[in-house]
């Protein structure tokens, strides 16, 4: 009676021309037909990696063996590491196939029939799986150094370009990772974004609708921990040699300075908000009791529904919105500066950029030397480390200290760079829109509008008695502020509210009680 065979075939890439998926059908068919061996099914993997057993057709291949086993024979493959590059396992695998299903697996190449009870199969059969874990870990070390030697040595960013960048060849056909524009402004607007306290859902919105290819929050977040977004690379520990940031040979999306803030906020965490364009200052206007208001529509005596701005505790605000948003304008109007004062200030900020042009360049100097220093640290560090002088504890705490030095003095250099390049030219023309300031906030989306008070305000605008208080200004826009006192818009005071006093507000403008609904 002839026997009957399955058999199995796996690559993992097509790169494997000598383990193609038509090579390993041929020798094993080979086999068979040699043996006299029908064969009854054939499992295969392509572009499948061993670095795990769970496969998709090596499944149905269990699964088929569980099932039909005992008209099975042989197990039929190229060469036993397509079962697993791990020794151990592809061992156990072998051995259970026998013993428990009374299955043999034949290696072609090998020339081996996996028997457990026959001398010598068991440490030959080791034997070929040990040597080709051992080729795994010497080819995974060439690569591995390849990649640490180009990262180290080169700056270049191994792998698929990330969002923003896109691969190309350079002259001498190494290849090179250039800025993708229309990429990149969504990468440019997601950092802006959060700096700006949009909500990650917005973001992450946002940047789907402008082509980023996923809107996932988890990716907005991990995109804004990317070293390479601002001219770095992150270095895996190889061997002796330790893990490390160093520069990169692409060019930066983000500045540094941006970067070290995006850190700094992310480590914070983030807070929730509840988006609305009706109520802009819902979570930025705050109640006489220092609670941030909310936001939602109320039924007035017919049933109209009204906007209104509530905070919940006992007699505490319940304005009007559009007696809020009425208001505001009003105290924008005269926040505005008048154009002559504008002229006069752009004179002034001339003068001193200028006065401040050699104390820019001694920084810079300074801040060189700083930076020379810093790394001369980082490479003495790292020897230590190589030469056991260092412990891995010792050295992680060090080199995340002196990282974090180095980023903050390249940022500073990078600040006092475009200071010098950029900064008259962008206050000249970012002062003359100070002069309609209602325009910048009618003109600005949700995010920006709150972002806009909580600055010129610093996060402190209350409103109690039918007025807004504050106890801070923005110095520039203090020149009205006797006007806007008596006119009853803003209160510049140091206790922007009184326990006790008459809070105003209500439905339709009285103290009515109203029925709330939810935006």
């Amino acid at each position: 009676m002839n026997k009957t065979a399955i058999r199995y075939l796996r690559i993992s890439t097509d790169k494997q021309s000598h383990f193609s998926i038509k090579g390993q059908d041929m020798r094993t068919l080979e086999w068979c037909q040699r043996n006299n061996v029908t064969i009854i099914d054939t499992f295969i993997d392509n572009g499948e990696s061993a670095r795990t057993l769970d496969r998709p057709d090596f499944n149905k291949l269990l699964a088929f063996i569980k099932k039909y086993h005992k008209q099975v024979d042989y197990l039929v493959v190229q060469e036993f590491d397509r079962f697993s590059r791990n020794a151990g396992e592809a061992m156990v695998m072998i051995k259970d196939l026998q013993k428990t299903y009374k299955i043999q697996v034949v290696g072609v190449n090998e020339g081996i029939t996996f028997d457990y009870n026959t001398p010598g199969s068991l440490f030959r059969t080791g034997l070929q799986l040990l040597l080709a874990e051992d080729d795994n870990i010497r080819r995974a070390g060439k690569i591995n150094a390849g990649i640490y030697t180009a990262k180290v040595r080169d700056g270049r960013y191994i792998g698929a370009a990330p969002f923003g960048y896109t691969k190309q060849r350079n002259a001498n056909n190494v290849p090179i990772m250039v800025i993708n524009p229309p990429q990149a402004a969504i990468v440019r607007y997601i950092f802006n974004a959060f700096l700006a306290d949009t909500p990650m859902q917005v973001i992450a919105q946002t940047a789907f609708k402008m082509g980023m290819p996923q809107r996932s929050h988890s990716i907005i977040r991990k995109m804004l921990t990317r070293h390479a977004y601002t001219g770095l690379l992150t270095v895996n520990a190889y061997q002796n040699n330790p893990a490390k940031i160093v520069e990169a040979a692409h060019e930066p999306i983000i500045s540094r300075t941006q970067w070290l803030e995006v850190q700094a906020k992310l480590s914070k965490g983030t807070v929730k908000q509840l988006l609305n364009e009706n109520f802009p200052l819902r979570g930025v206007l705050k109640c006489h009791c220092g609670k941030a208001v909310t936001g939602a529509a109320s039924s007035g005596k017919y049933g109209r529904k009204f906007n209104y701005y509530k905070c919940h505790g006992p007699k505490h605000l319940n304005l009007s919105a559009t007696k809020a948003h009425d208001q505001l304008q009003q105290v924008f109007t005269y926040l505005s500066i008048p154009k002559r004062l504008i002229t006069a200030i752009v004179s002034k900020v001339e003068i001193d950029l200028k006065a401040t042009e050699q104390e820019a360049i001694v920084q810079q100097k300074q801040l060189k030397k700083d930076l020379e220093k810093c790394l001369q640290q980082i490479t003495s560090v790292e020897e230590k480390f190589i030469n056991n002088q260092l412990n891995s504890d010792s050295y992680n705490r060090w080199q995340k200290e002196l990282t974090n030095q180095r980023l903050a003095i390249t940022a500073q250099l990078e600040a006092l760079t475009n200071q010098q390049t950029h900064l008259f030219n962008t206050v000249k023309d970012e002062l003359m829109s100070l002069s309609n300031l209602n325009s910048i906030y009618n003109q600005a989306n949700l995010q920006q509008k709150q972002q806009f008070i909580k600055l010129v305000f610093d996060s402190r605008l209350y409103y109690s008695n039918n007025t807004y208080r504050t106890p801070y200004l923005l110095p520039i826009f203090t020149h009205n502020t006797l006007i806007l006192k008596e006119k009853g818009l803003l209160i510049i005071d140091e206790q922007p509210f009184k326990n006790g006093e008459n809070l105003g507000g209500g439905a339709e403008g009285s103290r009515t009680p109203v029925q709330t609904n939810p935006p």
